[in-house]
């Protein structure tokens, strides 16, 4: 694709900033639409039956129900609690097996080291918690740090905990090409050289499953990984904010299926066409772009939309193109450069019987 548009789009690289605020409560008034901020750090030490200090910062929740406000406050502490309970049950395994004896002093604790908070379309309040737990190795009885992620996402409406599939589908190509492009983009010198979108690949590390916590904000989409699992061991979590022209929700994902076909140098002989051939396709919010020569492999851009620009991602660099759109929201077009044109309905026809299936950019790309 590159060799075929390059020359008339330039790839985007705009960074996205993470939500994580750092505003003092002491300095915020009262609001009535609902607004997250973060408290002071605090520190709580117990000393039996060791050691053990806690260094946090919670959420804190604004102009919602008491109710609500008091739900994100215990639902922080829990988790800050639960890692605290691990850490009392790994110097009690210590313990009980006598792995532990010999061991120097060890300063055991909790520690949060960031706090993401956010509000997104005025209903759902969400943070992150991430930080890091010190304890011991139960099996090698020595001291170590263990790095984590854990979030929570509130309906102000129905006082319920929210999943992730309520905004966006992960397992969705689209929407794992956008995560993995953020990034490189904004990680670089930490993800795993060898990390891809794609499902099963035996060559390189697949980004499947779930992120370990996540926030959704008016910013976009903050994601946050483990450590092993799409970056190196140094870098402890890694998080980053897709943002929400990059990647469609889930409720902007059906509706009926527009495909305009575009063909470049286009011959024919033999009853063969010969030359390049792009199609792009939308559905709703989605878009995807595939384009080649005929007798080659083509490129697959996949990503989301608005009415005037696409925000695609290359297979294989993840570099992200924002071409802009024409036509209508529900038939869009897109200017590929010199040379590429719309196909006629005769050549469209013939050149899926040719290929055999219908043009579908957004099945193509389904990796």
């Amino acid at each position: 694709m590159a060799a075929l548009v390059g020359s008339v789009v330039a790839v985007g690289m705009a960074t996205s900033a993470e939500a994580v605020a750092t505003t003092s409560v002491a300095t915020l008034t009262a609001t009535s639409k609902p607004t997250m901020t973060v408290s002071k750090l605090q520190t709580t030490v117990t000393t039996k039956p060791y050691t053990m200090k806690t260094t946090y910062k919670l959420p804190v929740l604004h102009g919602s129900t008491a109710a609500n406000r008091a739900t994100v406050k215990q639902r922080a502490l829990a988790i800050i609690a639960n890692k605290k309970a691990s850490v009392k049950r790994a110097w009690a395994d210590c313990e009980r097996r006598g792995t532990c004896d010999d061991l120097p002093p060890v300063d055991a604790g909790v520690r949060v080291t960031k706090v993401a908070v956010g509000v997104y379309q005025g209903r759902y309040a969400s943070f992150t918690l991430e930080g890091l737990v010190d304890d011991i190795d139960v099996d090698k009885g020595s001291a170590g740090t263990e790095a984590f992620a854990t979030s929570f996402t509130l309906d102000l409406k129905t006082g319920k905990k929210v999943p992730l599939s309520k905004f966006v589908d992960i397992s969705d190509y689209a929407a794992r090409i956008a995560i993995v492009s953020t990034l490189f983009r904004e990680r670089p010198g930490c993800v795993r050289y060898d990390l891809t979108p794609e499902r099963n690949s035996t060559t390189q590390m697949s980004l499947v499953g779930q992120p370990a916590a996540w926030t959704v904000s008016s910013s976009g989409l903050r994601v946050a990984y483990p450590r092993y699992v799409v970056g190196l061991e140094s870098c402890n979590i890694m998080s980053v904010t897709v943002p929400w022209t990059d990647i469609a929700t889930v409720n902007r994902m059906d509706g009926p299926v527009y495909t305009r076909v575009y063909v470049n140098g286009l011959t024919r002989a033999d009853g063969q066409y010969w030359g390049a051939v792009a199609y792009l396709t939308v559905q709703d919010r989605r878009a995807a772009l595939v384009a080649g020569y005929i007798d080659s492999d083509s490129e697959c851009y996949a990503g989301a939309r608005t009415s005037t620009q696409a925000r695609l991602f290359e297979r294989w660099s993840f570099e992200r193109w924002t071409p802009k759109l024409g036509g209508t929201y529900k038939q869009p077009t897109i200017a590929l450069g010199t040379g590429w044109r719309k196909a006629t309905a005769t050549e469209r026809s013939r050149l899926a019987e040719q290929f055999g299936q219908s043009f579908n950019a957004i099945r193509t790309c389904r990796f």
